[in-house]
């Protein structure tokens, strides 16, 4: 069987119970359940809080960390090395240093993908560093291959080849019946329109409304 560490380096500092961070990252976890006959997961968290425990018949690893930049979890590395996976899945593009040292701590025989989830590349010596730590990333993990284009033709990532197209979350959604989906949400025009994504500048939602006009 697969053993897959999967390691979100962000600390969440506001959170000291492990159930409340699961709960914020339920959406990317939910997937595992429908793999585990296969793959063996570890998820590994950041926040104010030390321990293992097993949920669901799955492993959490927890650990204080930081969120300064050059703050790396030598703790949680060693952890991880401890366990013996045949791939590193890292959460985030913002983290080459910890990247560098998680792939010297694990070794050659441990392959590394990370997943993309909205961020930008870093300039200066923080985008040196995400160059440094191509090398050492078997895949990248991208919602769509044009999120990856800022990456590419900054030369971060050096090989367009090693980008795989895979949606960042899953969902537990089940059909409802329409009607009484429409009576219980006081919906009772003929055309409705709902907006799952952030309603802010960014997403231009004033570009959509047009568009249904």
């Amino acid at each position: 069987m697969i053993k897959v560490v999967d390691v979100v380096y962000h600390h969440h500092s506001e959170f000291n119970k492990p159930l409340q961070v699961l709960e914020k990252h339920a959406p990317s976890l939910g997937f595992a359940d429908f793999i585990q006959q296969s793959i063996q997961f570890i998820f590994v968290k950041h926040l104010d809080y030390n321990g293992i425990e097993y949920i669901n018949g799955k492993a959490y690893a927890f650990f204080r960390s930081s969120n300064k930049f050059w703050h790396i979890p030598f703790k949680t590395h060693r952890y991880i090395k401890s366990q013996h996976p045949d791939i590193v899945l890292v959460e985030g593009l913002v983290f080459p240093l910890q990247l560098i040292s998680l792939k010297w701590t694990m070794g050659k025989n441990c392959r590394i993908i990370v997943q993309h989830h909205g961020e930008k590349p870093f300039e200066g010596i923080k985008g040196f560093l995400q160059k440094m730590a191509d090398r050492n990333i078997n895949a990248y993990l991208f919602t769509s291959y044009r999120n990856a284009a800022a990456w590419i033709n900054k030369k971060i990532i050096r090989n367009p080849y090693k980008c795989k197209e895979v949606l960042e979350a899953s969902t537990n959604f089940i059909r409802k019946d329409k009607l009484k989906s429409q009576a219980r949400l006081g919906m009772s025009g003929t055309h409705n329109f709902l907006w799952v994504g952030r309603l802010n500048k960014n997403k231009d939602p004033l570009t959509v409304l047009k568009a249904f006009k």
